[in-house]
């Protein structure tokens, strides 16, 4: 998030609050052509909700233009607690690890790993940059180590471990498995009024991914053989 609003900053403060060109914004990062930096950086920007961009022409919108003129400190820190809510990616690990302990980096690579369908090879990378930008956005308490959006009202933010996971959709809970870690749950329907959950400790890691398929294997043939019973 840093580097992203750095760069809008570098652009308008070269070329002003209204439209460029592609051009003019790689003449600010002094480049020559579509660089992969250089699409990534516009890319983000995007996902940020910062700028528009349309064929060869970048226009800035106005939640940059209000986030390069505060009217006070606290609403620039709520303007970056809204911005980290922009991609997509970071609304739905938000909607995940808001009320809870901060992960560490290879908990949070490998739950990007294993439920966001991020590369194993980028996926340190991309919890790197998560994490600062949760940091650089204010999204952190500092006692607690908490994960929050709204700091004068922490406690709409905390997700409380007895809520029931949503069919069809993941969430990190409290689960009591006899050591009352924190566990990753995949719950999923499969018939009505009956579901499957598959519970996943934080600590997970993807060298365990081939043993535990294999006991998904032998579950799965258990199960076929008790329905095939009935």
């Amino acid at each position: 998030m840093k580097e992203t609003l750095e760069f809008i900053k570098q652009l308008t403060g070269k070329y002003g609050e209204g439209k460029i060109s592609r051009k003019e914004a790689m003449e600010a990062l002094g480049v020559t052509s579509n660089t992969s930096s250089f699409v990534g950086r516009i890319s983000t920007a995007q996902q940020y909700g910062l700028i528009s961009s349309k064929e060869s022409v970048i226009a800035f919108t106005d939640k940059a233009v209000n986030y390069l003129h505060p009217l006070s400190d606290s609403s620039l820190e709520e303007q970056r607690l809204a911005l980290i809510q922009s991609p997509v990616l970071y609304k739905k690990l938000l909607q995940q690890l808001v009320g809870h302990p901060l992960p560490t980096l290879g908990v949070l690579s490998n739950l990007l790993v294993l439920n966001y369908n991020i590369l194993a090879s980028a996926s340190d990378k991309a919890a790197q940059i998560f994490i600062d930008s949760l940091k650089y956005a204010g999204a952190i308490e500092a006692k607690s180590n908490l994960v929050v959006l709204d700091h004068n009202d922490n406690v709409k933010n905390v997700v409380k471990a007895d809520e029931k996971v949503d069919v069809e959709h993941s969430e990190i809970v409290d689960e009591d498995f006899g050591n009352s870690e924190k566990n990753f749950v995949q719950v999923t329907s499969v018939m009505p009024g009956r579901n499957a959950m598959i519970s996943i400790p934080w600590d997970y890691n993807s060298d365990n991914v081939s043993a535990t398929m294999k006991v998904f294997d032998i579950l799965i043939k258990e199960a076929e053989s008790q329905f095939n019973d009935n």
